[in-house]
């Protein structure tokens, strides 16, 4: 179904289907610490969809992306993080050597020439192509020099942060250089306009290599953040907590504190957002003993506290 189904719609939910059960596996081998094997029946599939004649680019775009980390962690009966980083991480890497080839020929067909258009077709175009830029970024240093070059050269946005992304999000010594000057650049280019620095913190929120708390509390100190302002703290704060699942849950539980300590502030400033961004601690009951306790203390701290109305009542029934 995912490689031939004639309807758009149902190749990518078979996809998603087939690609969780393939996860959901791997994980099972990293908890058992078996080596770690990509069912074939998935790669006769990605090798059917990147060989076959491209029908829709906004399709095939959608259906090629892996579940989120935090899709998995979702429909997971007990949330394993690093179990799921790593088999996600192990099966996109996998997937990016095993087919760049039809990856860059991707990347060079779907390039647009001439001045920008936002209609559609070159919507979907775009898209295509930096799902395969992605995917070419895990395959080695050639994709990251493809994403400086995009980066340097973009003449829309799309382009150039979907190539930050790439740069933000990668692994090797040389990524993380060129994101450095990337990022600065980005952020000279676009100082000036509020709703694009919100993608600027949002995409180092979610870069997931060590370090990321220091990062997100490196960047709170930055100019470009604003504590008051809801957007901000949603794009930094929120983003972390929501989508860095190994640097919000690390085993130190420093993610927690961090993310506790910012909630007592904000609630006496702005209880909605305060109620809004606590949300991933009150999932603690999804996660293994230790991380639960650690969730559940930070919960207890918080209440701790002489609380706003909203506060109180997500906190009292979480804890009950």
């Amino acid at each position: 179904l995912m490689a031939n189904d004639t309807d758009g719609f149902n190749r990518w939910d078979a996809a998603q289907q087939l690609s969780v059960r393939v996860l959901q596996r791997m994980v099972d081998a990293v908890v058992a610490g078996e080596p770690l094997v990509v069912d074939r029946v998935l790669i006769d599939a990605y090798e059917q969809l990147l060989t076959a004649p491209v029908d829709d680019p906004a399709h095939l775009e959608a259906t090629l992306i892996l579940p989120s980390e935090a899709y998995i962690a979702e429909i997971s009966d007990v949330v394993l993080v690093n179990e799921i980083h790593q088999a996600r991480e192990y099966l996109a890497d996998y997937l990016a050597d095993l087919f760049k080839d039809h990856f860059k020929r991707l990347y060079n067909e779907y390039q647009l020439q001439g001045e920008y258009h936002p209609s559609a077709d070159d919507i979907a175009a775009r898209s295509l192509k930096n799902c395969a830029l992605g995917y070419l970024g895990r395959a080695g240093e050639e994709g990251i020099k493809l994403a400086a070059r995009q980066f340097d050269n973009a003449d829309n946005m799309t382009d150039r942060f979907r190539a930050l992304g790439v740069l933000v999000h990668g692994e090797s010594d040389d990524a993380i250089e060129k994101a450095g000057k990337a990022l600065d650049e980005f952020y000279q280019q676009w100082s000036e306009d509020p709703q694009v620095l919100e993608l600027w913190l949002s995409v180092q929120a979610s870069c997931q290599r060590e370090g990321a708390l220091q990062r997100v509390e490196a960047l709170m100190k930055h100019d470009a953040f604003d504590a008051g302002n809801p957007n901000k703290l949603r794009s930094l704060i929120g983003v972390f907590c929501s989508q860095n699942t190994t640097g919000f849950h690390s085993a130190d539980g420093s993610g927690y504190a961090f993310l506790a300590k910012q909630i007592i502030e904000l609630d006496g400033k702005n209880p909605q957002i305060a109620a809004r961004l606590i949300t991933p601690l009150t999932r603690y009951r999804k996660y293994a003993t230790s991380r639960q306790e650690q969730m559940r203390k930070e919960l207890q701290g918080i209440f701790s506290h002489k609380l706003s109305a909203d506060l109180y009542e997500i906190v009292s029934k979480s804890l009950s």
